[in-house]
């Protein structure tokens, strides 16, 4: 089995497979939790940029000396901060409703081993190697425990609006 470089993950050897097609949509449906908090993250990095630039506009000077580009205003940027900020309320909702389809979906899985690293994986974010240290397997044994319990996530449930992602 050949490794991807990022995070240790399992290649699959025949991308043209059914098997791996289904494979591959299980775990699109399963990534869909981290790439939300992607965008929830840069949201957030965004409201700081704002902050910081709202503590930064002053009143206005006059001078002779000319000036280059838009002035940007503090009402404008507190409409930026205010759009931004419901942006993420909807994104955090989203969220929540992604983490608890991923739960359902594992909550399916037979063997309690297989669920946490999962959820290690897919909802904290952690990485193989990580999920190793922490539940004291080897790299390989996890990866294993990986695999197979996305091959044993069931399809119906992994089918749930993936498309809208």
């Amino acid at each position: 089995m050949m490794m991807k470089a990022e995070r240790g993950l399992p290649m699959q050897k025949n991308e043209d497979s059914g098997e791996d097609t289904v494979f591959h949509r299980k775990k699109k449906f399963l990534k869909r939790y981290q790439r939300i908090l992607k965008k929830i993250e840069r949201l957030d990095e965004k409201i700081g940029e704002i902050e910081s630039q709202l503590t930064s506009v002053q009143s206005q000077r006059i001078t002779d000396m000319p000036r280059g580009g838009q002035p940007v205003s503090a009402a404008e940027l507190i409409s930026d901060r205010d759009e931004t900020r419901i942006r993420k309320a909807a994104l955090l909702e989203q969220a929540k409703e992604i983490r608890m389809e991923i739960y359902m979906a594992l909550d399916t899985l037979e063997d309690y081993r297989e669920v946490e690293v999962l959820e290690l994986f897919f909802i904290y974010c952690m990485g193989l190697e990580e999920i190793s240290d922490k539940m004291g397997y080897t790299i390989r044994h996890t990866i294993r425990f990986y695999s197979s319990a996305i091959r044993n996530l069931d399809e119906d449930v992994t089918n749930v609006s993936v498309k809208c992602q």
